[in-house]
């Protein structure tokens, strides 16, 4: 059966069988990987930058945010980065694209993470994308880890063996998500990442199929057609919406344009939530100055 592919406001969503959790992992034979469509003298800035970089940290964040995004990303860049320097966390940003032809983010997160991970210490990373705040500024995000990625929901389950976790899409919190219809699939601009082997597997699974086609919807599909033989190490939990993935979640709120709202652009609503914010707004005025003064 195909994917049913729906949009609520403007995040893709796509149905997704929570069976696939409990199925037996098959074993996937990838197909080689040559990069033919590296964009090389961006790749080889990015492995100079990992060189260079002080990774060593136990926990790190990436975020990716391409030149499209500066409208807005000039106000998130600086708050991530001071929200893992006050957390003692490593942070990593990739602004160029890594795929030639090619300026979907989505692709370079994951030809980024391709690079990064047999780079670095972290032994979790947290993924974001640059439409995304950190709401809850003074708390580190590693009670995600316990709460949601490590949940055990049965008495034979096995949490540890997961090393992807995104925020499920739901209708309403109240409702079963294993009920047809209510829930659409995970949120992609937030996501945690463990660093072991088999990640590096999906993620690499994952890439391999943007050959299929090019466009923004194939980046959901290649997930879809990525996860089911990894059920037991990839896991969605339904409750994180509340906290994670749209503008009304209370740790890490996410915009995108709203045709039917005011203010309609995502940097006119983080301007306005970060203003109402007791610490981001004067965080952000804070690093702005130290950047206007090394000018």
């Amino acid at each position: 059966m195909s994917p049913t592919i729906r949009r609520r406001g403007a995040v893709l969503l796509i149905s997704f069988c929570l069976s696939a959790s409990t199925a037996r992992e098959i074993v996937e034979d990838i197909p080689l990987e040559r990069f033919e469509d590296d964009h090389l003298p961006a790749l080889q800035r990015l492995r100079e930058r990992l060189e260079s970089s002080l990774l060593n940290q136990s926990r790190g964040i990436l975020m990716v945010s391409e030149q499209t995004d500066s409208v807005w990303s000039d106000l998130s860049i600086p708050i991530w980065e001071e929200y893992a320097r006050q957390h003692d966390q490593g942070f990593f940003l990739q602004r160029e694209p890594l795929l030639a032809g090619q300026a979907f983010s989505g692709w370079t997160t994951l030809r980024t993470l391709i690079e990064l991970m047999p780079k670095v210490q972290w032994k979790y990373m947290l993924v974001v994308t640059s439409n995304a705040l950190p709401a809850k500024f003074n708390e580190t995000w590693d009670d995600l880890i316990t709460s949601h990625m490590r949940a055990k929901r049965y008495a034979n389950d096995s949490p540890e063996k997961r090393v992807l976790w995104f925020p499920w899409d739901c209708e309403d919190d109240n409702v079963s998500a294993f009920t047809r219809g209510t829930c659409y699939g995970p949120f992609f601009d937030i996501f945690i990442v463990q660093q072991k082997p088999k990640a590096s597997k999906i993620i690499s699974s994952w890439f391999v199929k943007r050959k299929v086609r090019k466009h923004e919807d194939s980046y959901a599909k290649a997930f879809q057609a990525t996860a089911p033989p990894y059920g037991d190490y990839i896991f969605y939990r339904k409750a994180a919406t509340a906290e994670i993935g749209l503008p009304t979640s209370s740790r890490f709120p996410v915009w995108k344009f709203e045709a039917n709202r005011q203010p309609r652009q995502v940097r006119d609503q983080m301007f306005a939530f970060m203003q109402k914010h007791p610490i981001l707004g004067p965080v952000g005025n804070l690093k702005q100055r130290q950047l206007e003064s090394e000018l």
